[in-house]
This record gives structure tokens, C-alpha cells and sequence, in this order.
């Protein structure tokens, strides 16, 4: 066989693979590339991950956003290899691209969260998930995402979504919970110059930006379990003063330092295996 033919037949296998769903293991299908938004930008897209499987009824929903200082990163850099952590017990799995600086700004990002969340809450029946039993977690950047979405008084409103929609919502390892702060001491200027990227200096777009001060008494918001290193200072600093306003405006949270070790990348894994990161998102979705 010439190696014409060959590379024609490589190319023939792979359009026929890009077209369907794939089966990626025996545990469950993925449906990659879908788009959440008109236009069909790769970074307005998601992936589901559902049972191969599936009971006779809806299944709990495990929404991740990924990590990446707003900047880089993707929804397939860490889920595919580890969605049958879910998929094995009966949980879909939706992984979600968002548009990335420097080419936009704030609120762009949380703008994509949000409209994603919205097409996932109108079409994740189609999949046999219950868009009213559904977890939001978040690594870094990501963590900083889902804990806007959580607690801003306007991004799922404009979806015409409650600010309790979510069973909880588990941010992961982030240092940007207030934006409004200096750069800390140990904050790499990499880092700073990201944030700067992504929100500008002015301090009224870094207040928006921020979920501390996002937080108000006299509404009711979902749950929040905040997880980070003791490894990184000021992230533990960053989680605790977010934990305290939440609880002094009266809602739900809980707050973990691990004391293991973990770095920043194994806290984010840690979401896709058995932890005590998993342990709460798997407590939430399966409660009765």
C-alpha cells in the first residue's frame, strides 16, 4: 500500500472520529465541541462526559472550568483522562472552554460562564443529567470564575438563573478572590502582569471582579467549600478573608487547608480523584 493511500485512510478514520461521538472508554461517551454560544468559537465550546450506562433516571451534573491565569489553558488538558472518576458513579461530567485574554477582557470571561451555564441547564436533559442537581467547580483561575458566578448579583441573572442553582459551588487553590489587593510577596510578577491582562488596573472593573466583593447579606447563595494548599500563602490568606465574608453575611461555607503537600497542578488533579476535594463534590450530588 503506497504511503498515499495510507494517509488518506488516516485522514478518512480521523473526519469519521471528529464527526461522532466517541466512545472513550467502557465507562462512558464523550460529546466533544459543543457550542454554548452563537458563533462557535472552540473557546465558547464544552465536552460532556456521560455514563455509558445510565440508571433509569436523571443524573447529577459535575461542571469543571478550568485553570490557566485567564490566559491559557483548555477544557481537555486534564478531564479526559480522568472523567470516569465521575462517569463511574453515575455523574455526567461537562468541561468548559471560556474565551482567554489578552484578546478579551473582564467581564468576558464570566460572561462565557455564564451563558454556558445557561445551555447546560436548557439541554443537559437531552444527555440524562438533572439541571437540578448539579455541582460548580473551578481550579485558579477557574476557582475565581465559579466563585463570581457564585456570589455576583448579575451574571446568572442576565441567564435568568437563580443564584442558588447549583447543589455547591467548590473553587480550587486560587490567590483571586479580591483583585483590589497588591500584588502580594510572593506572587510571581508573571502572575501580575496575567491579572493585569486580564482586568485592567482600574479599580472599579478589579471591584466587579471580585468575588469578596461581590458578597451581600439578604440574598440566598449556593453553597460555597473552599479548598487550598497551605503551600501557597497568599491563596490560604486570600481563601480565609473570602471565607469570613461569606459567613458574615450569613451563607453557607466551609474552608479547607491541606496540609499534605499538594502543589498548585496536584490540587487541580485532586479534583478527579478520591480527595477531599472530590469527597464534597460527590457528597453534594449524591445527598438524598
Amino acid at each position: 500500500m503506497s504511503l498515499h493511500i495510507k494517509s488518506l485512510i488516516v485522514l478518512l478514520i480521523s473526519m469519521f472520529f471528529c464527526k461522532f461521538p466517541l466512545p472513550v472508554s467502557a465507562e462512558h461517551t464523550v460529546n466533544t465541541n459543543i457550542p454554548y454560544i452563537a458563533g462557535n468559537t472552540p473557546k465558547q465550546q464544552l465536552d460532556i462526559y456521560v455514563p455509558e450506562e445510565k440508571p433509569n433516571k436523571p443524573l447529577p451534573v459535575h461542571v469543571y472550568v478550568h485553570g490557566g491565569a485567564w490566559t491559557i489553558g483548555d477544557k481537555r488538558h486534564v478531564v479526559p483522562k480522568r472523567a470516569h472518576f465521575y462517569t463511574d458513579k453515575d455523574i455526567i461530567l461537562v468541561a468548559l472552554n471560556y474565551r482567554l485574554s489578552p484578546a478579551i477582557h473582564h467581564p468576558a470571561h464570566i460572561q462565557d460562564i455564564a451563558a454556558a451555564t445557561h445551555w447546560i441547564v436548557q439541554h443537559i436533559q437531552e444527555y440524562g443529567g438533572d439541571p437540578t442537581n448539579m455541582v460548580l467547580s473551578g481550579h485558579s483561575a477557574g476557582a475565581h470564575l465559579v466563585a463570581l458566578l457564585g456570589t455576583h448579583p448579575n451574571y446568572l441573572a442576565q441567564q435568568s438563573l437563580p443564584q442558588t442553582l447549583f447543589k455547591a459551588i467548590v473553587p480550587v487553590d486560587t490567590a483571586a478572590y479580591n483583585l483590589t489587593l497588591p500584588p502580594g510577596t510572593h506572587e510571581r510578577p508573571l502572575i501580575t502582569r496575567m491579572k493585569q491582562g486580564a482586568f485592567g488596573t482600574d479599580p472599579n472593573t478589579l471591584t466587579d471582579a471580585s468575588p469578596i466583593h461581590q458578597v451581600r447579606p439578604n440574598v440566598t447563595l449556593s453553597p460555597f467549600h473552599l479548598f487550598v494548599t497551605h503551600n501557597r500563602p497568599e491563596a490560604v490568606s486570600q481563601t480565609s478573608h473570602f471565607a469570613q465574608a461569606l459567613q458574615l453575611k450569613g451563607h453557607s461555607v466551609k474552608s479547607y487547608v491541606l496540609q499534605n503537600g499538594e502543589t498548585h497542578r496536584q490540587m487541580n488533579l485532586a479534583i478527579f480523584k478520591d480527595s477531599d476535594i472530590s469527597s464534597e463534590i460527590l457528597k453534594s450530588l449524591l445527598a438524598e
